[in-house]
Parts: structure tokens; sequence; C-alpha cells
């Protein structure tokens, strides 16, 4: 199955406290971050809600291709892939959620191949 990757522009949220009102901030999301023998994935979701995974190479060079996050339950795995990116150094998908616990790993490929890679970050996203 393959899903169409959404470009969004992250912003910060910042909390207002109003003169003699205390604020309590939002809980910080679960994180994660691992990078396999070629590529590094960051993971910032809660539970089985992903909501930003950033996918880049672990020399830092920039790449022409395709990255991609391969969430896989043990029985068989889900690709998400960008468009062709030019000179790209990283990626980042946003707003995935998932029914059971996955590995997801992420890299990057020339051509859309939806195989195991060598390489991969990989960290778990569970409940």
């Amino acid at each position: 199955m393959t899903r169409t990757w959404i470009p969004l522009v992250a912003a910060g949220i910042a909390t207002l406290a109003l003169a003699g009102t205390a604020v309590a901030a939002p809980a910080a999301p679960a994180s994660a971050s691992k990078c396999g023998t070629k590529y590094c994935i960051n993971v910032k979701g809660s539970g089985l809600h992903v909501d930003s995974a950033t996918v880049s190479l672990k020399s830092g060079a920039a790449v022409t291709g395709y990255f991609y996050l391969e969430a896989s339950t043990g029985s068989g795995g889900t690709f998400y892939w960008t468009p062709k990116l030019t000179n790209a150094y990283s990626a980042t998908f946003y707003d995935i959620t998932f029914t059971r616990t996955v590995s997801l790993c992420g890299g990057e490929n020339a051509v859309k191949s939806n195989v195991d890679h060598v390489g991969d970050g990989c960290v778990s996203v569970h409940a």
C-alpha cells in the first residue's frame, strides 16, 4: 500500500500566560531516534500516532531519489514514499496513525521498491 506524502511546514506553538494566571504547558510528545548503517530516523508522536518522522542520511550528504518509511508488523510491511526529491538532505512524513505496534524504518532509494532495504534506521512505535 502506497500513501501520498504531504509536505507541511512545522510551526512552533507558544504557550501564553496572562498576568497573574498560570498556564500549564502541554505534555511533551514521545520521541525516538536511531541510525542504521546508512540512514537515521527521528520520530515524534504519542502511542500509535506519529506526528512526524524525519529520515536523513547518516553521512549528511544530499541525494536525489525517494525517501521512504517502512512500517513492519512481522507479517509484512507498508511503505510510505515521497515524490522524487533532488539534492535533498532529509524528508519528513506527517500524521500517521497505526492500529498496532510496528517497527518503523526509514531510508532513501533511487527507485521505489517495496523490499527490505539495507542500512535503515528503525524505531518501535507502540502504545
